[in-house]
């Protein structure tokens, strides 16, 4: 993960951020591309649990295609 941030009050925090995501398809071929990653928390009790998250990777409007090939 790079480029973390957080926002944090009280009771909710946001977290939001890219991550790196790899391994092997089971065809043995390597696949590694970068996400964006952003999750909403909420303190119950005295826990902080992610009660939403979201990933998505950039895509052009123009072609309808996800770009996995960027970098940060």
């Amino acid at each position: 993960m790079r480029d973390l941030s957080t926002v944090v009050s009280l009771d909710v925090a946001f977290a939001y951020g890219l991550v790196r995501v790899s391994g092997t398809l089971k065809n043995g071929n390597r696949s590694e591309f970068w996400i964006r990653w952003a999750a909403c928390l909420r303190k119950i009790g005295s826990d902080w649990l992610i009660v939403h998250d979201h990933v998505s990777v950039p895509l052009d409007p123009g072609s309808g295609q996800a770009h996995l090939n960027l970098r940060p």
